[in-house]
């Protein structure tokens, strides 16, 4: 997911779905703003329950909970001769 703003309109998702509760998800979309200007905007968010149960203290061990985001413009000037 880490490409250029592509400047054609389009999106592209994908998901996991697995045992102790893993969620992998992860999204772009992509679209142009202007003949010269593109924009992609990116999102990440992977989650899971841990591998390792803890009685005594509760919750567990080894638990995923991350996300991340992120903006990309394009610009690419017109050649005038």
């Amino acid at each position: 997911f880490r490409t250029r703003p592509t400047g054609e309109l389009g999106i592209r998702a994908s998901a996991i779905v697995g045992n102790e509760g893993r969620r992998d998800l992860k999204a772009v979309f992509n679209t142009p703003l202007t003949e010269q200007l593109a924009l992609k905007i990116a999102a990440y968010d992977q989650s899971d329950d841990g591998l390792w149960k803890n009685d005594t203290r509760g919750g567990s061990k080894g638990a995923k909970d991350r996300w991340n985001a992120s903006v990309s413009l394009l610009w690419a000037p017109s050649e005038r001769g």
